[in-house]
């Protein structure tokens, strides 16, 4: 908490996480607590998601209805503490995610990927992710995040995709981020844990051997800097594809930090990288947190 309090304090943003025992945001240095409601989804229907918005004030999140056959979008006032419900919606699966100008919210349910406006609720389709062609076989898999793209139409995700193999009937689940229009969806790179850059439509991404940036015409990728390798104690699937979290951009977009799941009760390490010197350092370490947003 004092490392997330000093970074904080020292460029005037904000640091989102969440905990076991403690959840909030650490602002200009100082802790405030942050509590969501919860309810219990029916088993038919997912009712997932939560998400800072781009200048740092709300926080949304989707909750079931009071019958828990649909979903609610809540925003969350951050200065009043105050709960607003933007928008009923037939289902979310997780993946939530802001545009730049926090006008839209982007979300998954079972007919594909939409976009709900914050300031009147109307909806439009905005991806379709399934099927998915991979290697020229149809892929099955789970979308994991979502993420605007600044001046293109598509959107961003990362999926995890089982990959048919050479064996009839077996696949292997792998990290893909992908390109998602209304009428297609496009591999862009293997990896996991993609961010665009607050700045610029780069994508920092995550592959299982170090950090690398491309831009979404898919020029100019390049390595960033290396990752630490995870214990070996993790089952593969975890340490090649879980292993670690998503990529999370500073407000200038000169840095960014990833962390390492350490063991199969999720705690991590987080490492901060400067972007353009290509270094990383340790910022915390052990933790239980999931930190999840720079703003």
């Amino acid at each position: 908490m004092a490392t997330l309090a000093a970074l904080t304090r020292l460029d005037h943003s904000t640091i989102f996480f969440q905990g076991h025992s403690k959840s909030g945001y650490i602002r200009n240095g100082d802790f405030h607590p942050l509590v969501l409601e919860e309810r219990r989804e029916a088993r038919d229907v997912g009712c997932r998601g939560r998400a800072v918005s781009r200048d740092g004030s709300r926080i949304a999140y989707v909750l079931p209805t009071e019958d828990r056959a649909r979903c609610t979008i809540l925003l969350r006032d951050l200065e009043t503490d105050s709960d607003t419900e933007l928008a009923e919606i037939a289902g979310s699966l997780g993946p939530l995610a802001w545009s730049w100008d926090d006008r839209e919210l982007a979300y998954q349910d079972r007919d594909g990927i939409f976009a709900v406006s914050t300031r009147d609720g109307r909806r439009r389709r905005v991806g379709r992710l399934w099927p998915l062609q991979v290697n020229g076989d149809v892929a099955s898999g789970s979308l994991m995040s979502l993420d605007w793209l600044h001046t293109r139409s598509e959107l961003l995700a990362n999926a995890e995709i089982c990959v048919p193999t050479d064996k009839p009937a077996e696949c292997r689940e792998t990290g893909h981020v992908l390109m998602v229009s209304p009428d297609d969806s496009t591999v862009l790179v293997n990896g996991v844990g993609a961010a665009i850059s607050p700045i610029r439509d780069q994508i920092a991404f995550i592959t299982p051997t170090d950090v690398q940036v491309i831009d979404a015409n898919q020029s100019n990728r390049r390595r960033i800097v290396t990752v630490p390798l995870i214990l070996l104690s993790i089952p593969p699937f975890a340490r090649e594809e879980t292993g670690w979290s998503r990529v999370s951009w500073s407000p200038r977009g000169d840095r960014l930090w990833f962390g390492t799941v350490l063991d199969e009760e999720f705690d991590s390490n987080y490492y901060l990288v400067d972007v353009r010197g290509g270094t990383r350092r340790r910022i915390l370490s052990d933790t239980s947190l999931d930190v999840t947003d720079w703003r």
